[in-house]
């Protein structure tokens, strides 16, 4: 759909059948005053793709899958900011459901999370795109994973750097983190800084 698309006080559900859904937003996305934005409900799968920023805020939740179906998977594959706000959420709520946030824009892309960040959403920041931290707390959380991919840069803001595990840094999930070769790394955070231990995982 061409333009922003606004989820304010509501619901809305991309997929609650068997096939696969696909919705690509050429604008914005925002979810506001207690808004509830689903985007996987049945077995299919289901992509939201946005071109600009996505908005959590006042109260709202993104929820990535909420399905008990076995390798559902609903995925956000985001080309601008990425912001959930205070009282906001990102989430999946079964136990055999996936979410998955994509990072793919061509410039620089900022992550701010002031909100909620739970169960299992795994975080790939493609190639050659740049994540920037938007604060020295924004963090990515949960039990998914986290993939830094080769050639893509990541702007460090916390005191403790990033690290390979613990609820330390600004990447705190507990599945698996990697930093892989070939990654960039620019700390610019606003006070003094450590690099982590997942400065060293690999050979930036």
């Amino acid at each position: 759909m061409n333009g922003d698309f606004l989820v304010d006080n509501s619901t809305f559900k991309m997929n609650n059948s068997s096939g696969n859904c696909f919705l690509n937003v050429t604008g914005n996305v925002t979810a506001s005053n207690s808004g509830f934005l689903t985007l996987c409900t049945g077995s299919g799968n289901s992509t939201l793709t946005v071109d600009g920023n996505v908005d959590i805020i006042s109260g709202s939740t993104l929820l990535m899958q909420e399905d008990n179906n076995l390798g559902a998977l609903g995925t956000l594959d985001i080309n601008g900011n990425l912001n959930i706000a205070a009282s906001a959420t990102i989430t999946e709520t079964e136990v055999n459901g996936t979410g998955s946030i994509l990072f793919t824009g061509a410039g620089t892309q900022t992550f701010t999370n002031a909100g909620a960040m739970l169960n299992q959403i795994d975080v790939t920041v493609n190639p050659g795109v740049t994540l920037q931290m938007g604060s020295p707390t924004s963090a990515f959380s949960g039990s998914g994973t986290f993939l830094l991919s080769a050639s893509a840069t990541l702007g460090v803001t916390s005191p403790d750097g990033i690290t390979v595990t613990g609820a330390t840094g600004n990447i705190q999930v507990t599945g698996t983190r990697t930093y892989a070769t070939g990654a960039s790394y620019i700390y610019n955070g606003t006070s003094d800084q450590n690099v982590g231990s997942g400065l060293t995982q690999n050979t930036p």
